[in-house]
């Protein structure tokens, strides 16, 4: 595995892990309605809204890749800035509140 590999595998990882914190039962919920809905449907209509929602889940992953690794440039240049002097915390109000 190369230094590469293994950081895209961390960060597709980490993601993972944020999305489950936020909606494991919801998903649960999702696949389900998906599951009863595919149901009633031709084995044609079937395999084309599997290819249509595999395509969306493919698209999700590449935007939800791409907001954590802006978020975690912009937290890369706040500690650069606030590390230059630019700012204390104190003087960003609200702050606190988004670190949480």
């Amino acid at each position: 595995m190369t230094e590469k590999d293994f950081w895209e595998m961390m960060i597709e990882e980490r993601i993972g892990i944020l999305l489950k914190e936020k909606g494991e039962k919801r998903e649960e919920v999702w696949m389900e309605e998906g599951e009863k809905i595919l149901e009633n449907l031709d084995e044609d209509r079937k395999e084309g809204l599997r290819t249509y929602i595999g395509r969306m889940i493919n698209e999700m992953a590449v935007t939800e890749r791409k907001i954590y690794l802006g978020g975690l440039r912009d937290g890369f240049r706040l500690a650069e800035w606030m590390r230059e002097g630019g700012s204390d915390l104190e003087e960003m109000p609200g702050i606190e509140k988004a670190l949480e």
